[in-house]
């Protein structure tokens, strides 16, 4: 299967959206409102998508000198996807 980028278009999805080896993320979020992506998502989302929460799914704990959202270790990330 030809990817073109990990970024596509709407009409490459939609022609490609039950292909086996195709996955959608729904990431959205608000750092002012970590409930919302949820609940956006819950409202309505791309069929087949599953939602990844950005503070339980694509962060590690905070650390000291980390940022408000580390890159998440590589292995709990492959995990998830």
């Amino acid at each position: 299967m030809d990817y073109p980028t990990p970024v596509v278009s709407a009409e490459w999805l939609h022609n490609h959206l039950n292909d086996d080896h195709v996955r959608v993320f729904d990431c959205r979020f608000a750092l002012m409102d970590p409930s919302l992506g949820i609940r956006q998502y819950q409202s309505g989302h791309i069929p087949g998508a599953m939602h990844l929460d950005l503070n339980h799914d694509l962060s590690s704990p905070v650390q000291p000198h980390g940022g408000r959202h580390p890159l998440p270790d590589i292995g709990m990330l492959a995990e998830t996807l």
